[in-house]
């Protein structure tokens, strides 16, 4: 009797256990099943552009609370705006505009176009130093700020377009220098490449790819900023920008920046920004010889030397110059030899002396 129990025990041990193992792969299968639906339930809102029915009377913003919100922060900082200004909202395709219009009457005339995830009050720290021109620093229509997108856009033409576009609206006295900072950058590269008649003097500050591909490191930590965590936006622009993060002025500056990061992320609706992209070696070439390209050299978007070094090879009418110790935040970190490097070339200073005034640049 004990033999014959312990036998059809055995016999039963593997069938308990199958369906052991069927129930709880059933179990697994509706878990993973209900965790797809969650993922796909959260990124397809996240990460698709905005359809027709979303244009609202609080469009960009999430609702009419997060547009005052919003507002009331943009129009606080506003005030730090070191100059008189008037605002401009231009009608575009692609949606209005809007220009902060500055420095002298009748000056020549300076277009400046924000870092991603910025807009033109990014420049109020270095916009007195330009003065005497007169300056147009532009809201990217599809990032952040007063500008109002009324379209998708998902490639480097249709920003093109749009900025090409919101310039033939400025009236401008005379063609502008385009001054670009990092995705301003990238941005500005292009539109010389589109519409090279058009532009006088081009800077590009730390451009966004543009010269190499942005580094495994930048996209990961970028990443991670869209996750709910709030911690990850500090700690990317600390990775980021370290020479700020080394003194009491830059960390309450990069504070300020992951208040702003912060509160765009709460207040507007979600979408991707056009990825920028690395030209091709023909497409270097093509840009204007009166052409800065202003990187710090401890860059950490891409190596700055293997930078330097590609548009030194492909195309060395470009006017080069690495500063000494910094990196992207090279515009508030190290200003008096950036905006001196700057003026020195739109004021056609010497392309030798520019790197030897500075230590770095050129071989």
């Amino acid at each position: 009797m004990f033999k014959k129990t312990n036998q059809q025990t055995a016999k039963k041990q593997p069938s308990i256990l199958r369906k052991a193992l069927k129930i709880s792969g059933i179990g697994c299968g509706l878990v993973l099943v209900l965790f797809a639906f969650v993922v796909a339930w959260i990124a397809i809102p996240l990460f698709s552009g905005p359809g027709a029915m979303e244009i609202s009377e609080f469009h960009p913003f999430r609702s009419a609370d997060a547009k005052a919100i919003y507002h009331q922060a943009y129009f606080e900082q506003e005030k730090e705006w070191p100059l008189p200004f008037d605002t401009l909202m231009i009608p575009t395709a692609y949606g209005r505009t809007f220009v902060r219009v500055s420095g002298a009457e009748g000056g020549q005339p300076l277009v400046l176009l924000s870092g991603g995830g910025s807009n033109s009050l990014s420049w109020r720290y270095t916009v007195r130093d330009f003065a005497d021109y007169r300056i147009y620093a532009i809201d990217n229509i599809y990032d952040v700020g007063l500008s109002v997108y009324s379209r998708e856009m998902t490639q480097p033409e249709e920003m093109v377009r749009w900025l090409d576009a919101t310039l033939n609206q400025l009236d401008l006295d005379g063609k502008p220098h385009i001054m670009g900072l990092s995705y301003g950058g990238w941005l500005a590269a292009e539109y010389a490449l589109a519409y090279p008649e058009a532009v006088e003097k081009l800077v590009l500050i730390a451009p966004a790819a543009t010269i190499l591909p942005l580094s495994p490191e930048w996209i990961s930590r970028a990443l991670k900023t869209l996750l709910p965590p709030q911690k990850y936006t500090g700690e990317m622009l600390n990775w980021l920008l370290p020479d700020l993060a080394a003194t009491e002025t830059g960390r309450q500056l990069i504070e300020t920046t992951v208040e702003d990061a912060i509160r765009a992320k709460e207040c507007f609706k979600f979408k991707m920004l056009v990825n920028p992209r690395v030209l091709a070696d023909s497409e270097l070439v093509d840009l204007p010889a009166k052409t800065l390209f202003l990187i710090g050299e401890n860059e950490k978007i891409y190596p700055s030397q293997a930078a330097v070094e590609r548009i030194q090879t492909i195309n060395p009418a470009i006017t080069v110059v690495m500063l000494p110790n910094c990196g992207h935040g090279l515009m508030w970190s190290q200003p008096e030899a950036a905006h001196r490097t700057i003026r020195g070339f739109l004021t056609d200073a010497s392309r030798q002396s520019i790197p030897e005034q500075l230590g770095a640049g050129e071989e």
